[in-house]
Formats: C-alpha cells, sequence, structure tokens
C-alpha cells in the first residue's frame, strides 16, 4: 500500500491554471432555477436538506474533497540540475491531493436576494460571483444556494476552475448531483477519509523523476506509435502540417479591435437570453444546417447590428471567434461518471458580418463549419499536447495566444433533454457562464436543457456596460433568420405548386426523317 497519495495535474488543466491572472477569472460558472416543490420552508427553502444531498454524493466526485499541492521552491542539488538540463525553463505544475481539512460549509453557501428577488438582482448577484476568483488554499469549487426569487422558488450558482473541468465533463457532473427521478432519496455518503499527502521531500522526488524520465517516455510513445504507424514519415508530416495550420489561424492574425473588444477589467456582468429550442432546431432543418450553424449565424446577425451601430466598418473588417469543441466525440472516448478534466480544441471562425441577409450568413458559416469538421484540429491538438508534456507551463503561454487574434469566444454544449430534480425540487432551466479572456469584452456561452436552449453573456463593464443591447440584438438576429428561412420556404413551395399546375406543354412530333440518297454505284469497268 503507497505510503501517499497524489493525482498529476495534465497538461491543458495545468495551462488553465497558469493563465489565469488578477484580471482573467478561470472559473467556470452555472446558473440554475427550480422549483421550491418539496424543500419549501417557512418562506424559503431547506438549506440543511439541501447541504447534506450535496455532501452525500461526493465520494462521487473526488475532485470536489481534493486541492492543489505545490511544490516549494528549494535551491539547486545535483539531480535538479540535471532534470533542468533535459526540461529548460520549466516550472514544477502543482498536484491534486486530498484535503484533509474539507468543510462541506465552506463550499455550499446559503444567501438570499433581497424583496422583490426579480431578474435583474440574480444577474447582479452572479455578475458579483464571478468577479471573486476562487481560494486556491482549498479545493476549487463553490456552491451558492439562493432563495428570495420572485417566483417562489431558488437558484443555484456553482463555480469551478476550469483545471478541474471543460463543458462537457461539467454537463456530465449534473447526473451525479441531481437526479431524474423526483422522489430520489440519496443515500448517505460514506465517512470522509482523506488520504495521506506527500510531503514536499517525498513530492520533489516523485516529480523530479517523472521529469528526468519524460524524454524516454516521449521515446517510448514515439517507438509504439512507429509500431502502430503504417507510414510514420507520412503521419509525422500530417501532424506537423495540422500543427502549422492551427498556430496559423488561431495565432497568427492579429485581432482587429472592435466595439466588443478593449482595455479588461477584473469586474463581470451577465445577461441570458432563453429561446424554445424547438425553433432553433426547426430553423436548422429547414435551412439543412445545425444547430451550432445557427447559434453561429444569430451571433453574426447580432454583432453585425451592434457594432455597425458604433462605427465599425462591418463590410470590410473581418470578425473572428473562437468555438471550443469536444474531442471526446471524435476520439470516440465517453466521460466516466464523476470524470473530471478537459479534452477540447478550437476552432478559429470568421464570421461573415459583411453580409446583409441572414440566410447568407447561415450558409457561409455552414460551409465554414463543414471544411472545419474534415480539418486536423483535433490531431494538431493531441500533437500540441504531447509535446507540451515536456514543458507544462507552455500551455498557459498558447493559451494565452490563442485569443489574441479573436474577437470573442462562442462555446455550444447540448445538455440533456429531460426534466433533473435536487430533492424533489425541479430544475427549471440551466445557464452557463463561460470565462472571459482579456481583452475580451463578451463571451457567449450556449446551454440547451429540456426543451430551452439559454444564451448565457459574460461581459466585462469596462469594455460593455450594455450587455442587455447585445442580447436584444441577439434576440432581433434569430427573428430576422426565421423570417428570412420562412420567406425562403413560402416561395420554394409556391413555385413547386405552379410547376405542378401548369400543364405541361404538348410535344411536337418528330420529324420524319428523309430517306438516306441512295449511293452512286461505281462505273462499270470498261470491257478490254
Amino acid at each position: 500500500m503507497a505510503k501517499y497519495y497524489y493525482e498529476t495535474l495534465a497538461p491543458t488543466d495545468y495551462g488553465f491554471l497558469v493563465h489565469e491572472n488578477p484580471i482573467e477569472h478561470m472559473h467556470v460558472t452555472g446558473l440554475a432555477v427550480f422549483t421550491a416543490g418539496p424543500l419549501a420552508e417557512d418562506g424559503g427553502v431547506n438549506f440543511a436538506k439541501l447541504k447534506k444531498a450535496v455532501a452525500d454524493v461526493l465520494h462521487r466526485i473526488p475532485r470536489y474533497r481534493q486541492k492543489l499541492m505545490w511544490l516549494e521552491e528549494e535551491k539547486s542539488s545535483t539531480l535538479g540540475r540535471v532534470a533542468s538540463w533535459i526540461q529548460p525553463n520549466t516550472e514544477y505544475p502543482p498536484v491534486w491531493v486530498d484535503d484533509e481539512h474539507f468543510d462541506i460549509d465552506y463550499h455550499v453557501r446559503h444567501t438570499s436576494l433581497p424583496h422583490p428577488g426579480n431578474d435583474e438582482q440574480l444577474k447582479t448577484f452572479v455578475g458579483q460571483c464571478i468577479s471573486q476568483q476562487l481560494d486556491r488554499s482549498r479545493p476549487l469549487w463553490e456552491c451558492y444556494i439562493i432563495e428570495g426569487l420572485e417566483n417562489g422558488g431558488f437558484a443555484c450558482v456553482t463555480k469551478m476552475h476550469h483545471c478541474m473541468v471543460d463543458g462537457e465533463s461539467g454537463i456530465d457532473l449534473s447526473a451525479v448531483l441531481m437526479h431524474i427521478d423526483p422522489n430520489h432519496v440519496p443515500e448517505d455518503g460514506p465517512v470522509y477519509h482523506p488520504r495521506k499527502a506527500p510531503t514536499q521531500a517525498e513530492l520533489k522526488k516523485e516529480i523530479r523523476k517523472k521529469r528526468f524520465m519524460q524524454p524516454w517516455k516521449v521515446i517510448q510513445d514515439l517507438q509504439e506509435y512507429g509500431r502502430e504507424s503504417d507510414n510514420v514519415g507520412k503521419d509525422l508530416m500530417e501532424r506537423g502540417k495540422a500543427v502549422g495550420e492551427m498556430i496559423s489561424s488561431s495565432m497568427g492574425q492579429a485581432r482587429v479591435e472592435s466595439p466588443l473588444n478593449g482595455e479588461s477589467s477584473a469586474q463581470r456582468i451577465y445577461e441570458w437570453l432563453d429561446l424554445p429550442l424547438d425553433q432553433i432546431k426547426q430553423a436548422a432543418k429547414s435551412a439543412d444546417a445545425t444547430v451550432n450553424d445557427v447559434v453561429l449565424t444569430m451571433v453574426t446577425g447580432a454583432v453585425r447590428e451592434y457594432c455597425g451601430g458604433r462605427g465599425f466598418d462591418v463590410d470590410k473588417e473581418p470578425f473572428r471567434v473562437s468555438a471550443p469543441v469536444s474531442m471526446r466525440k471524435r476520439t470516440g472516448k465517453k466521460t466516466a461518471e464523476g470524470e473530471m478534466g478537459n479534452e477540447v480544441t478550437q476552432w478559429t471562425i470568421t464570421l461573415p458580418i459583411d453580409q446583409r441577409s441572414s440566410t447568407k450568413q447561415l450558409a457561409a458559416i455552414h460551409d465554414e463549419t463543414l471544411a472545419l469538421k474534415d480539418s486536423s484540429a483535433v490531431l494538431a491538438t493531441q500533437t500540441l499536447t504531447s509535446i507540451i508534456s515536456l514543458s507544462p507551463g507552455l500551455m498557459g503561454v498558447m493559451m494565452g495566444q490563442a485569443t489574441v487574434g479573436v474577437n470573442t469566444l462562442v462555446t455550444n454544449m447540448p445538455g440533456p433533454q429531460f426534466p433533473l430534480y435536487q430533492c424533489g425540487a425541479e430544475m427549471l432551466v440551466a445557464r452557463p457562464v463561460v470565462p472571459l479572456n482579456s481583452g475580451l469584452g463578451i463571451v457567449i456561452g450556449v446551454l440547451s436543457y429540456n426543451g430551452t436552449i439559454s444564451f448565457g453573456l459574460s461581459g466585462d463593464p469596462a469594455i460593455m456596460d450594455d450587455l442587455g443591447e447585445f442580447r436584444d440584438a441577439l434576440a432581433k438576429s434569430f427573428k430576422t433568420l426565421q423570417r428570412s428561412i420562412e420567406r425562403r420556404r413560402l416561395a420554394a413551395a409556391e413555385k413547386a405548386a405552379e410547376a405542378v399546375a401548369k400543364p405541361a406543354a404538348k410535344k411536337k412530333p418528330a420529324a420524319k426523317k428523309k430517306p438516306a440518297a441512295k449511293k452512286k454505284t461505281a462505273s462499270k469497268k470498261k470491257s478490254s
């Protein structure tokens, strides 16, 4: 039996950690609104019951009771100097260890909105919540149970650091924290016994050993790759080309500053837009496109209206967005229950804001996303992750550079299309809250749940203090797209009806062919 326990931090997860700074908060947040249901109690909700329900499932999500352990700075040693020569300019990433002082009361908190408890007050609370970074000396998550909503229900705001979770695995956690059965009663969780963490000396020894052996591990991986590949040279060339394309597309172009960009602050504001999911799906189906294509078209129309009204030349200037895409579906890997971590790649998409027609915008986006699906973005991400394992600190640098060339970020996450319950209280709506990168005034998270698609708009008031106007432009953009698609559908139907009703023109009888002229016979030979 091991004397101590720890888990290493994956390179991508470490990148999200080192990318965070005083004005860039790297926590992923969710806002859910519930009915009070059986939790109703004295005008509020039974907070103790909710807190216990969360505590009883934490054994299924070990990361929620783990914290980061950092390696303290040390004086140079012989082994340290050798490891530094093999991997120069690399700091030691932290590791996950069990928190021996874990306190559920710190992480699950109880608050209330002042009367009347309307949507504007809830948005203000969310903005204040996401403006504060998580305490790195504790497990990197917080949950706020909020009473006092004017509909009599309650809200739940959950923050998790991005180094713990990406969008897709975060949604999967809802199946652990909630239930499809409104009558489900969670079993009492087992008593928590934290595993012993390594000492500083033990952790130094472990990390040095792994760091020293990392180049040999890469060689072994290459040897294994060579055995599995039919043509190593060709595969390596394809990987190199994929990495080059990714770097040139995401980092090789400077951002054209727009009204959505500027100098960042640490403050955040929040807005949302909820729409019926079936309307989005119908628009996508009618245009032979995807839901994600429709979402990006809505953003295109909103950007054209918002920026065009503020002096930005939408007909000439490019506007690029970053679109995170899950690698799990493309690699066939499923997320296990309670599994944490990040497996995403990035698409960089130029929105066709120069197009006035919403249907032309949709067609252009559909063509671009089809091309990206056939691209080598996933291969490039896998290759870069392997390379960066030699120097984990580079991932944070790359993440900082990845948004230099884009104007905003749009991430679309499909959620469960059936109701979920927490202690019998039904979740009515779930809204995403995406972290903002430096220089971006707004980022857009999209999440569908039980027939509703929610657009969560996270903003920086130092750049965009009128986030509500962009929300209105987003709603207007969808209405415009709906009308445009319907007009085209009606025109096509009318044209088809006319073709059926119009009698077919009588065909003229084919002209009779003249008999071919007989060939003249050759003159008879003269008799001798």
